[in-house]
């Protein structure tokens, strides 16, 4: 019996230490998104008690997201899935910390807050570039592919879960 003998893998543990880190990100991440996605339109439900302006802000940012999903790939290719990926999260939380920071200060008008959540569907929606990121932090950590994307999927189900 023959058997093939694979050279043992040699671990980088800054690059393990580095794809943990971009799994734990994503769950904050997806956490957070989930959770602005419930709040937001709740808030505009018991602010002005009107189902259809409720509809309107969700449309307004549901929109922009999956145009942005669907075209967003050139600007991914043009700057990069890390910077794209950073840029648009930073952007994202800013947006959305700026909902009640404006609605304490008064400023908060159904128009700004129109404005406020398609902008952050659009940066959602370039969000997703770090998908691209996960097959090289796999391969330079020496983790499977499949261990990596089962890994990212469990936990970002999970961080849906905890967000909704």
């Amino acid at each position: 019996m023959n058997a093939v003998v694979e050279a043992p893998r040699t671990v980088d543990h800054r690059a393990r230490v580095a794809l943990w880190a971009y799994l734990l990100a994503e769950v904050v991440s997806t956490t957070g998104t989930r959770m602005s996605m419930v709040a937001i339109p709740w808030f505009v439900l018991t602010t002005t008690g009107s189902a259809a302006t409720t509809g309107v802000v969700a449309f307004a940012e549901t929109l922009p997201y999956v145009v942005v999903l669907a075209l967003g790939g050139p600007v991914v290719d043009r700057f990069g899935a890390w910077r794209v990926a950073i840029v648009a999260g930073v952007t994202a939380a800013g947006l959305v910390g700026a909902v009640p920071a404006l609605y304490a200060a008064g400023a908060l008008h159904l128009g700004v807050l129109v404005v406020l959540v398609a902008t952050v569907g659009a940066v959602r929606g370039l969000e997703t570039s770090t998908y691209v990121l996960l097959p090289g932090l796999a391969e330079k950590a020496g983790m499977q592919l499949t261990r990596a994307t089962g890994l990212h999927d469990g936990m970002n189900r999970t961080a849906g879960m905890l967000g909704v």
